[in-house]
């Protein structure tokens, strides 16, 4: 049975999928060589797209494959990626407030392992991406037929610890996170 891992925080442009093709990237080649694939299921499909424009530069074939596959339609294909793969990493869009996607995001939060929630330092960004971790630890909570344990990381993303602000507002995250 594979690992599932989502990258996923409400939040546009904290770097979900750059970290999801970055984390699969590093486990399906040397050294590790795992079987892994990424679920791009967020209607935009940035990761299908920037593989095809890479495709079009390289004739070096990728260690891992990229599928799109609609949120919905990802509950009834998880067993099949999961017997082929060490990895299923899922691309998930952001949006549990919009009650036709979190419905959907709900239905394969049941099937993840592990929700990476990057997060870039900032006012803005902050209370959208700790509102986004409790909401999914909720659905969590809520779900009697979890597998397992989901297991929530927050990291910072896109920061430089050298500047006060950045170190300041990530501080700031973990005392907000922890308040609640």
């Amino acid at each position: 049975m594979g690992l599932i891992i989502s990258f996923a925080n409400q939040k546009g442009g904290v770097g979900k999928s750059t970290a999801a093709v970055l984390f699969c990237n590093s486990i399906s080649n040397p050294p590790y060589n795992h079987r892994a694939v990424i679920v791009d299921t967020d209607p935009q499909q940035s990761i299908i797209q920037r593989r095809l424009a890479d495709q079009k530069h390289t004739d070096t074939i990728p260690a891992y494959d990229v599928f799109f596959i609609p949120l919905k339609q990802l509950p009834g294909k998880i067993a099949e990626l999961e017997a082929a793969n060490d990895y299923v990493i899922i691309d998930l869009p952001g949006r549990m407030d919009d009650p036709s996607e979190g419905i959907a995001i709900a239905a394969v939060i049941t099937y993840i392992d592990i929700i990476f929630v990057p997060v870039v330092p900032g006012n803005f960004s902050l209370p959208a991406s700790v509102a986004f971790v409790i909401q999914a630890a909720r659905m969590a909570a809520q779900q009697t037929a979890r597998r397992s344990k989901l297991r929530l990381w927050m990291f910072g993303n896109m920061t430089d610890l050298k500047t006060t602000t950045d170190e300041r507002h990530l501080y700031r995250m973990l005392e907000e996170f922890t308040d609640t």
